[in-house]
C-alpha cells in the first residue's frame, strides 16, 4: 500500500511542478501525515526535490515539490553494422549525452558483450555518471528477432548470427541492471514516437529502415504493431519484378538483395568495383561512378516498390524511410519519389505524407533507452517502499 501511494505521489509531482504536500493530499485523499512521510522519504532517496515556497490563496508560502529527472538515468546501447552507440538520458528522456565506438563485423556473441560494456562503461565515464545512477539499459540489435537468434544481412556469406539473448543476459550479470531487447527498427520507431515529431498529426505510420535488412514498422496510435509471434515488418522480402539474386530466406529477388546496405556493396563489386563499405560507394558515386550509381537506382526501385505495396495494403497517414547511408544520395531518393508515384494508388498516396529521413543522430540508442526508462520501477524493491 505505502509503495502503491508512493507512486500516485510521484505520478502527481511529474505532472504538477511545485505541488506543495497539501495539494498532494487533497489529490490523493490521503492524510497529510502518511504524505508527508512518502515525501520525506522519496526526497531522501533523491526521486523529489523541495523547490522553494509556492504562493497560496491564503497568502502562506508553503514548500512545493518537483521532480528529479536526474535521480537515475538509462542508457541505450544500439549495435549496428560497424559501430557502437550509447545515448544516456534522464527520466524524462533528455539526452545527456551521445557516444560511439567502432566495431569489427565478424564478433561472437562473448566478444560483443566485451564491447558494448566496454562503450557504455567509456560513455558513463565520459558523462561522469556514477555507475549507480544507472537505473536500466535498452540493447537494440539488428533484426529480425527469432527466438533471440538473428541475421544480419543478405546474402548468406554476409550472415551473422548470433543469439542476442544470450548478451541481453551475460550483460544484464555484469552490469546488474535490467537490459531490455527489441530490434534496431521498433527502437528506432519508439525514438519518433518519444520526441513527438511524427505521431501528434498522423495515427497510423510506416517507418521502413533501410540498413543491413530492409525492414518495417506500423505504428498504430503509438504502439508498434509486431504481429503473431513478432513476425510483422518483413518489407524486405518482397520480391521485386526483375529482380533474380538469391535471398537468404529461399526466395529470389526480394528488396533485401538489391537495397540492404551488404547487397548493395555486393552489387557494386559485381560489377567490378572494388568497394568495400559504403563510405567508399558514396566516394565512387560521388566521382561519378555510373556503376556505382545505377546499383543505388536500383536499390531506390526497390524500396519505392516495397513501400507503394505497403501504401495500397495499409493506406497509412506517413511513411518514413529512414537509413542515412543510403537514403543520402539524391539517385536513390529519386527513384524512391518515382517507384512510389508509379506504383501507389491514387487515393491512398494523396492522403499519405511521404518523408524520407537523413538524419545523423542515434535515434536507435535513444529509443533503447527511452524504452528502458519505460519499464523501469522508480521505487525498486530494495527501495524501502
Amino acid at each position: 500500500m505505502r509503495r502503491r501511494n508512493a507512486m500516485k505521489i510521484v505520478a502527481i509531482v511529474r505532472e504538477s511542478p511545485h505541488v506543495s504536500r497539501a495539494d498532494v493530499a487533497r489529490l490523493t485523499n490521503l492524510a497529510r501525515a502518511t504524505v508527508s512521510s512518502i515525501v520525506d522519504d522519496l526526497i531522501a532517496g533523491g526521486l523529489l526535490r523541495e523547490t522553494g515556497s509556492k504562493e497560496s490563496a491564503k497568502g502562506r508560502r508553503p514548500i512545493g515539490l518537483s521532480f528529479n529527472t536526474e535521480a537515475r538515468y538509462s542508457a541505450g546501447i544500439c549495435v549496428d553494422q560497424d559501430r557502437i552507440d550509447v545515448v544516456i538520458c534522464d527520466l524524462d528522456g533528455v539526452i545527456r549525452l551521445e557516444y560511439s565506438s567502432s566495431l569489427k563485423s565478424d564478433h561472437t556473441a562473448q566478444e560483443l558483450v566485451e564491447e558494448i560494456h566496454g562503450t557504455l562503461t567509456r560513455a558513463l565515464s565520459e558523462a561522469q555518471l556514477p555507475p549507480d545512477k544507472l537505473a536500466a539499459i535498452g540493447l537494440a540489435v539488428p533484426g529480425p528477432l527469432r527466438g533471440g537468434s538473428t541475421s544480419s544481412a543478405s546474402p548468406e556469406k554476409h550472415i551473422v548470427r548470433i543469439d542476442y539473448r544470450i548478451v541481453q543476459e551475460a550483460l544484464t550479470k555484469i552490469v546488474q541492471r535490467e537490459v531490455v531487447l527489441d530490434t534496431n527498427l521498433n527502437m528506432y520507431a519508439i525514438a519518433q514516437i518519444g520526441k513527438a515529431k511524427i505521431a501528434a498529426d498522423f495515427n497510423t505510420i510506416l517507418i521502413v529502415r533501410v540498413g543491413h535488412l530492409v525492414r518495417s514498422a506500423f505504428v498504430i496510435n503509438d504502439q508498434v504493431f509486431e504481429g503473431r509471434g513478432k513476425r510483422a515488418g518483413e518489407i524486405g522480402h518482397l520480391k521485386v519484378p526483375g529482380q533474380m539474386r538469391h535471398c537468404f530466406c529461399g526466395g529470389m529477388g526480394c528488396i533485401n538483395t538489391v537495397a540492404s546496405i551488404p547487397s548493395i556493396i555486393d552489387c557494386c563489386i559485381d560489377r567490378n568495383q572494388p568497394v568495400r563499405n559504403m563510405d567508399e560507394v558514396a566516394q565512387a558515386v560521388k566521382n561519378g561512378n555510373k556503376h556505382c550509381i545505377e546499383t543505388l537506382q536500383n536499390a531506390g526501385i526497390a524500396i519505392g516498390y516495397g513501400v507503394s505495396a505497403a501504401i495500397n495494403l495499409l493506406a497509412p497517414d506517413m511513411v518514413l524511410i529512414a537509413g542515412r547511408n543510403v537514403i543520402e544520395h539524391d539517385c536513390v531518393r529519386h527513384e524512391i519519389y518515382a517507384a512510389v508515384q508509379r506504383h501507389s494508388l491514387a487515393p491512398n498516396l494523396e492522403d499519405c505524407k511521404l518523408v524520407l529521413s537523413m538524419s545523423d543522430e542515434k535515434p536507435e540508442a535513444y529509443g533503447a533507452a527511452l524504452r528502458a526508462i519505460s519499464t523501469h520501477e522508480l521505487l525498486p524493491a530494495d527501495s524501502g517502499f
